[in-house]
């Protein structure tokens, strides 16, 4: 019987060793698993980061791009009011060219002595 009850304490033994043995083997499978995984995982996210990058790139590009043509619009704004104000001179240059002109047809016809726009 003591041989039979030192295979059983044996026995029990070696079912823990096996035990624990296959709780340090899936241990060390699933930091290899959680290894490999985020490997693959950052090799998957790599190109999508270059992407966010080069987009958010993009993005800033065209945020200066944006800004410089606000700034080529008020510049002509700018323009637009000079070009504005020079028009409304040059027409009222042109009305007081035309009132000079039709004194001097007037003068030239003989009705008026001396034309009062021209000087």
């Amino acid at each position: 019987m003591a041989d039979q009850e030192t295979l059983d304490a044996i026995a029990v033994m070696l079912d823990g060793l096996e035990t624990r043995l296959y709780q340090k083997l899936d241990e060390k499978l699933e930091e290899k698993l959680e290894e490999k995984l985020e490997e693959k995982l950052e090799l998957k996210l790599k190109p999508i980061r270059t992407d966010i990058l080069t987009l958010y790139g993009e993005v800033h590009g065209l945020k200066n791009e944006m800004a410089d043509v606000r700034d080529d619009i008020c510049e002509l704004r700018k323009d637009m009011d000079i070009v504005k104000k020079q028009t409304v001179y040059n027409y009222d240059k042109i009305i007081d060219n035309y009132a000079a002109i039709r004194e001097l047809q007037t003068v030239v016809e003989g009705k008026m002595d001396k034309p009062r726009l021209v000087q």
